[in-house]
């Protein structure tokens, strides 16, 4: 039972974190300045993209779960550092 509880529990994690980095990442290509939205047609173009908003959200959620997987993947090395650190300063 205690494993399954992990399980969902990192599945909520992941989930949680990939809403706040797809919330706060994603940028539409209205706010990308003119002379970049240019680069962004011509890699949609070569790779076989006629509709640049799929191309666009396609990107977008790659970036994001990529992205999501580098934090949960540091996440508990960054909390096992900071609680060693922690540990030994509490010790004389």
């Amino acid at each position: 039972m205690a494993a399954l509880a992990r399980k969902v529990s990192k599945g909520l994690l992941f989930i949680g974190l990939f809403l706040v980095v797809a919330r706060y990442l994603y940028a539409p290509l209205s706010f990308i300045p003119a002379w970049n939205q240019h680069y962004v047609f011509a890699v949609g173009e070569f790779l076989g993209f006629h509709d640049i908003d799929f191309f666009e959200v396609l990107v977008g959620i790659t970036v994001s779960l990529i992205l999501t997987t580098a934090i949960f993947i540091a996440l508990p090395k960054i909390y096992l550092l900071c609680a060693k650190k922690y540990r030994d300063a509490g010790t004389p």
